[in-house]
């Protein structure tokens, strides 16, 4: 089966390397075939990052770099790369180079074994010791919420986790079928369209799962390892990522909890 692996990158020069390296790595141990790797550039302005995507496919023919115009969000990026892809399941990883390749062949081996009737392989790190505590408990609180709003029990949201494409790109709409292919290595101005399983937010992986939880699409939960980033700090602690997941969360909230009374409260009235 064709997977596609979709790599967010914000000015993640110096550890965008890395990243790749791992997948290479796993690939190589699992005798998984190689998958087709997008890695979607959200409009990095540290002046290095560019020139090491324009590197990278030398050395891994099975890579490709999307750079998009304007920092869209990590949602958005993410986004356009389901577009952009092509295999039967997408995984993210991200560009910090946080994911070890043991993780990562401990995902591929779930993949590889996993029945036909698998939709999502949902990806849950062994521990999280290696950082902050600050975001542990930002993490711990996120999952909390996210559980209580959707009604689920979920145990993690946010790692690499594998979804099966047609899950995203469905007929209901969830994706466009269609949208021009981007030139590899130029920087691209995109218009996405609206959707209702998309968002921009750090909470965009949380929003999708949910969502397809709930229409009752069936996963099984794997542990990966994590390690610490070589550079740089994380950009999900910064003001503008935590409003952006907290207008995704109030959104669940309305779609959740409080649309669902209107319809009740007009069959009251009548």
């Amino acid at each position: 089966m064709k997977l596609s692996i979709i790599v967010p990158v914000y000015n993640e020069g110096a550890n965008l390397p890395v990243a790749i390296q791992a997948i290479d790595d796993a690939c190589r141990r699992t005798g998984l075939e190689y998958p087709e790797v997008l890695i979607i550039d959200d409009g990095s302005t540290d002046g290095i990052t560019h020139d090491i995507e324009m590197a990278l496919p030398h050395t891994y023919q099975y890579v490709k770099c999307i750079g998009l115009e304007h920092n869209l969000g990590l949602g958005r990026a993410y986004h356009f790369g389901v577009f952009q892809s092509s295999g039967q399941f997408v995984m993210m990883v991200p560009g910090d180079g946080e994911i070890q390749s043991d993780g990562l062949v401990t995902l591929f081996r779930k993949l590889r074994d996993s029945t036909s009737e698998t939709d999502m392989i949902l990806a849950i790190p062994d521990s999280q010791k290696m950082r902050p505590l600050k975001r542990r408990l930002l993490s711990w609180l996120f999952v909390r919420l996210v559980n209580t709003i959707a009604g689920l029990k979920v145990p993690y949201y946010n790692g690499p986790n594998i979804i099966r494409r047609t899950l995203l790109c469905n007929s209901r709409g969830n994706i466009l079928d269609t949208y021009p292919s981007p030139v590899s290595g130029i920087h691209h101005t995109i218009t996405l369209p609206p959707s209702p399983l998309f968002c921009a937010s750090y909470a965009y992986m949380a929003k999708i799962i949910a969502r397809l939880v709930r229409q009752g699409a069936t996963y099984t939960v794997m542990p990966f390892s994590l390690r610490q980033r070589s550079s740089g700090k994380s950009k999900a602690l910064r003001l503008r990522s935590w409003v952006g997941v907290s207008v995704t969360l109030l959104g669940m909230v309305w779609d959740y909890r409080i649309r669902r009374m209107y319809p009740q409260r007009r069959r009251s009235r009548g």
